[in-house]
C-alpha cells in the first residue's frame, strides 16, 4: 500500500516530498553502451547506520502532529527505531487519541508537516548531529569502485534523507535516485525490491549481490525479505551482543574497521564471519535516538 494514499477522494503528500526527483541526482551513470556491470549494490540505513541527526528527527515528528491537530503532542514514547515515517506517524497520532480511520486520514498532512520541520531543522541537524566513525572512510573507498553503487535504504521519506544526509554531505557519494524510503512503502520489509529495480533501470544491469548495512534487527529482517545480505553494526540503539547473535552475515562494533568491512562485502560468506567476529572488543551503540 501506498503510505501516503488514505483511499479514493483522499489528501497526498505533494509528489516533491515523494521522491528526490531528476534535480537532485549526484551520480552520472551508465558505462558500456548504456550499461554499468555493477558487482555490489550496497543499501545504507541512514540514522544510526550513516548518521545521528540528533534530536531534531524526533522533535520533527512531535510538531508535525500538533501543527495538523492545532494543539501540543507531547513526547509519548513511541519508538521510532528501524520504522517507516508512515508507520511512526500513525503511532503517534493513535497514541494522541486518533482512531485508525482518522490517523490515516490525516497521514499525508502529518507527512507534508513532517518533511517542512525536518526542512527547517537542517542546520540543527548539522550542529548538533554526527557521522559515525568510519562512514566518510567507507563513503569514499567505495564510491571510488567502478563496479559498486551506494544509496540508501531507509524508514525517512525520501525529501527527509536527502536533508540528513546532506546536512553532512554525504549525498555526493550516494545515488540516492535508486534509493528506497518509506515514502514508497510503509513497511520496511517491501523495500529492497524497490532499489533493486530501480537499479536495473538506471544502470541496466542487476548487481551481483546486494547488502544492507544497518543497526537494528529490523535492517536485517528487510534485508531477508528481499533477498539480501546484512552488515549490521552497533552504533545505533543495539548494543553489539544483541545485534551479534540474531542471523546477520556479519556485525561490528561500528564502521571504522574499514579493512574488515570492505573484506566483509567482497570477500567469501565464511570469511566474512571470521573478520567481523573480532568486534567483540568494541564498545556498544551510543545512539538514542530513532534509527530509521
Amino acid at each position: 500500500m501506498d503510505p501516503l494514499s488514505t483511499g479514493s477522494g483522499s489528501r497526498r503528500l505533494p509528489r516533491s516530498f515523494d521522491r528526490i526527483g531528476s534535480g537532485a541526482r549526484t551520480l552520472v551513470g551508465m558505462r558500456d553502451g548504456g550499461h554499468r556491470q555493477i558487482r555490489r549494490l550496497i543499501l545504507w540505513d541512514v540514522d544510526g547506520t550513516l548518521l545521528s541527526a540528533g534530536p531534531t528527527g524526533r522533535d520533527a515528528f512531535f510538531a508535525a502532529a500538533g501543527s495538523v491537530l492545532a494543539r501540543e503532542v507531547p513526547d509519548n514514547g513511541v519508538q521510532m527505531s528501524g520504522k517507516t515515517d508512515p508507520l511512526i506517524a500513525l503511532e503517534i497520532l493513535e497514541r494522541a487519541g486518533l482512531g485508525r480511520a482518522e490517523a490515516r486520514e490525516l497521514l499525508p498532512d502529518v507527512l507534508a508537516a513532517l518533511a517542512e520541520h525536518v526542512a527547517e531543522g537542517s542546520d540543527r541537524i548539522a550542529r548538533e548531529g554526527r557521522v559515525h566513525p568510519g562512514v566518510l572512510d567507507l563513503l569514499e573507498r567505495l564510491h571510488a569502485r567502478a563496479d559498486v553503487v551506494q544509496s540508501v535504504l531507509t524508514g525517512n521519506l525520501a525529501v527527509n534523507t536527502r536533508v540528513k544526509v546532506s546536512a553532512f554531505g554525504l549525498e555526493r557519494f550516494l545515488d540516492l535516485d535508486v534509493g528506497a524510503f518509506g515514502s514508497d512503502h510503509q513497511e520496511r520489509d517491501r523495500l529492497v525490491p524497490i532499489a533493486v529495480e530501480r537499479v536495473r533501470e538506471r544502470y541496466g544491469s542487476t548487481p551481483g549481490a546486494t547488502w544492507v548495512i544497518g543497526d537494528t534487527d529490523r535492517d536485517l529482517a528487510c534485508a531477508r525479505a528481499g533477498g539480501a545480505r546484512c552488515l549490521l553494526v552497533a552504533t545505533g540503539r543495539i548494543p553489539f551482543d544483541e545485534l551479534h547473535g540474531i542471523g546477520a552475515d556479519a556485525v561490528l562494533p561500528n564502521l571504522s574497521y574499514t579493512d574488515a568491512v570492505l573484506d566483509i562485502l567482497f570477500g567469501e560468506p565464511g570469511k566474512a564471519w571470521a573478520v567481523a567476529v573480532v568486534g567483540n572488543v568494541a564498545e556498544e551503540g551510543e545512539d538514542e535516538e530513532a534509527s530509521l
